[in-house]
């Protein structure tokens, strides 16, 4: 998956998601590319169990993706997938 990445970076958005589990190859691929951290604009969104403790599903996602910070981080639905009226 990471070598898979390397190429999408030179042209998109870098988006993973904790819930889909790509946080960590997102980071990898990241890394491997060899694109300065400050042209990337990325982005994760959190899982909709980590409302409770956004700051620490924060964290972790920073962990795994092996950066000081997101662009973008998509908060987790306080519905629990939900469609709301």
């Amino acid at each position: 998956m990471v070598s898979a990445l390397i190429e999408p970076l030179n042209a998109c958005i870098r988006t993973s998601s904790h819930r889909l589990g790509n946080e960590k190859e997102v980071g990898q691929g990241i890394k491997a590319s060899g694109v300065p951290r400050s042209e990337i604009f990325l982005t994760t969104k959190l899982d909709n169990i980590d409302h409770a403790d956004v700051l620490g599903a924060l964290n972790k996602s920073l962990g795994l993706l092996g950066t000081d910070y997101v662009d973008l981080c998509a908060g987790p639905s306080p519905y629990d997938d939900k469609i709301c009226p």
